[in-house]
């Protein structure tokens, strides 16, 4: 089952909620409804002095109760009505008249979506059904799946149906959100790339599975619809009102909100000298498992430090749990160094010599500071509540305790170093780049 961060979606819809009636410029031509006899000429005329939004809320009123009335006794209407959803106002042109009239019926008849055709039965599935459907097309999943990625909001994303707008095809949403996981994609061996399968087996892990993508995407929108427009029961009940502001903001607000993300990204890595992009950080690293040896003894750099100075440098005075971490990062290496160093330059010495080091030497705590960089980039919980789920779902421990340790160490070492932001979210990705990659002894 997908988690969904709701709070953090609704955060981030709630600038534009009351725009909609602005944001909204979907145009459909009214003709064939009267022909239909659904609209009238004298009603047809009057919604051409309302706004889109205002035209778009009068005809789902409208059809919807049409669709009720004919569903069982006009099936003759309900066909050519349910064709005009899908062509006209839906812009599917190419949908041939039997296979969707049977595709319909089906829809109807055991609530059978096949994924292929989600975004035409969906159409009518909302209409007819507002308060339990909404239209899956590939604006609305694009919008959505951008606010779950952008949000960090799940770890689930939603398979896209195909669709035409050329900014969604610039900017394909699927490959932003293989890029931020290309850790995952990345072959032990160039010749797992011969299986035609490679990318769908491991989109299985990314994405919900087309047979339940609908159920959950209704599910998530009707949790959103509730936050998002409390106090409104039309719209906190009505779930097309959140479909329309998802399918409103794709080709302009969602678009200028990725192309400043990366723009922004740049411009810090330029302001801060960090031109190193950021990375999928990886669970193994030289063959070393990040999840194994792994938890520590309390003891943090600046007290080890410190506590060397005191003893005027002489290791083996030091306590037990001083001595653990003096042996976790190898300090026997760099020792000397440090001593005839001033403070402020020994964070860039332990970053070098972390560099250089086999990670198959070094013990717990330089690793914790990776794994706190790990939980903190891939998860939409953050803190140490969420870690120590985080550890126990791993298999590292069971006990809190434990977990504590790990946060504590890895998050403070991180901090001193300049690795990690007060988050646990990297900051110095151009070490984290090298520590991953690099050659060492």
């Amino acid at each position: 089952m997908p988690n969904f961060d709701v709070d953090k979606i609704v955060d981030y819809l709630i600038p534009y909620r009351e725009k909609l009636d602005q944001l909204y410029n979907w145009n459909a031509n009214l003709s064939t409804l009267i022909a239909l006899d659904v609209l009238s000429e004298e009603s047809v005329l009057e919604l051409s002095t309302k706004t889109n939004y205002q035209k778009e809320i009068y005809l789902k009123k409208v059809i919807q109760q049409k669709l009720t009335d004919t569903w069982l006794h006009d099936e003759e209407l309900f066909d050519k009505l349910s064709l005009w959803i899908i062509r006209e106002w839906g812009g599917i042109r190419t949908a041939q008249e039997d296979k969707t009239k049977a595709l319909i019926k089906t829809f109807l008849t055991n609530r059978n979506f096949k994924f292929d055709r989600i975004p035409s039965t969906s159409k009518v599935a909302a209409y007819m059904f507002p308060k339990e459907y909404i239209i899956y097309d590939s604006r609305v999943a694009y919008s959505l799946n951008w606010i779950l990625l952008s949000q960090k909001a799940s770890d689930k994303f939603f398979p896209t149906p195909e669709g035409r707008n050329s900014k969604m095809t610039a900017f394909d949403i699927n490959t932003l959100i293989r890029l931020k996981h290309v850790h995952q994609y990345q072959p032990k061996d160039i010749n797992q790339l011969r299986n035609l399968k490679y990318i769908s087996n491991i989109d299985k892990n990314l994405y919900i599975s087309k047979d339940s993508a609908y159920s959950e995407l209704n599910k998530l929108v009707k949790d959103i619809s509730k936050k998002l427009w409390e106090g409104d029961q039309e719209k906190s009940t009505h779930l097309f009102y959140t479909e329309m502001l998802l399918f409103s903001i794709v080709d302009r607000e969602i678009f200028m909100d990725i192309t400043s993300s990366f723009v922004r990204n740049n411009q810090n890595k330029q302001e801060t000298g960090d031109i190193s992009p950021k990375i999928n950080l990886p669970e193994s690293i030289q063959g070393r498992s990040i999840f194994s040896r792994i938890i520590p003894t309390t003891c943090n750099l600046q007290n080890l430090l410190r506590a060397l100075q005191q003893h005027n440098w002489e290791w083996f005075n030091l306590k037990d749990w001083e001595k653990r971490e003096y042996r976790a990062y190898a300090f026997e290496e760099i020792e000397s160094e440090l001593q005839r160093t001033t403070p402020s330059s020994w964070p860039d010495i332990i970053k070098r010599h972390l560099l250089q080091t086999s990670v198959h030497k070094l013990g717990p705590h330089p690793m914790d500071i990776y794994l706190v960089a790990y939980f903190s980039e891939n998860s939409f919980e953050k803190g140490k509540k969420a870690f120590t789920e985080f550890v126990k779902g791993k298999g590292i421990s069971d006990k809190k305790n434990a977990a504590h340790a790990i946060w504590q160490v890895g998050l403070n070492d991180g901090i001193y170093l300049g690795i990690l932001h007060k988050d646990g979210t990297v900051r110095d990705w151009g070490f984290m780049e090298n520590f991953c990659s690099a050659r060492r002894n």
